[in-house]
This record gives structure tokens, sequence and C-alpha cells, in this order.
């Protein structure tokens, strides 16, 4: 049979196994949210850097249509002078 102060014995017991458990448990915790704030910060990292490219590449094609255009009318001046010429 079981005595008080056994009894009590064991709860200390219990209550020392779940303390460290539970300090484990913290710590356990805390690495795992410093991992999920490291791939968080490169996620916005990479989002950030994915917005800065398609602005270039925006920038780039509006570049390149402004050569289509000016090329054209580079071509078109180019028959109205040849057209002249050929008028005189």
């Amino acid at each position: 049979m079981h005595s008080s102060n056994d009894y009590m014995k064991d709860v200390v017991d219990s209550i020392l196994r779940v303390k460290e458990v539970v300090q484990a448990g913290e710590k356990e915790s805390g690495l795992t949210e410093n991992s999920f704030n490291e791939i968080i910060g490169v996620i916005k990292g990479n989002i950030t850097d994915s917005a800065e490219m398609e602005m270039k590449i925006q920038g780039l094609v509006s570049i390149i249509q402004q050569i289509g255009s000016t090329t054209e009318k580079v071509s078109r001046h180019a028959g109205i002078l040849n057209n002249s010429a050929n008028e005189l």
C-alpha cells in the first residue's frame, strides 16, 4: 500500500517529468518558429525579387515596342524619300 509520502513523491516526480517535457517542447517550438521565420523571410525576398524582375521585363518590353515603332517610322520615311527621289 502506498503511503501519502510515496504518493506525494510520485506526484512530484510526475510534475518534474512534465516540466522537463514542457521545457524541451518550448526549446523545439522556438527553433521551429525561427525556422519558419527564416522561410518566410526567404519567400518575401523571392516575391520582392520577382516583382523587381517583372518591372524590368516590362521596361524591356516597352523599349522593344519603342524600337519597333521607331523602325516602322524610319521605314515609312525612307519609302517617302525614295518616292520623292524617284519623282525628281
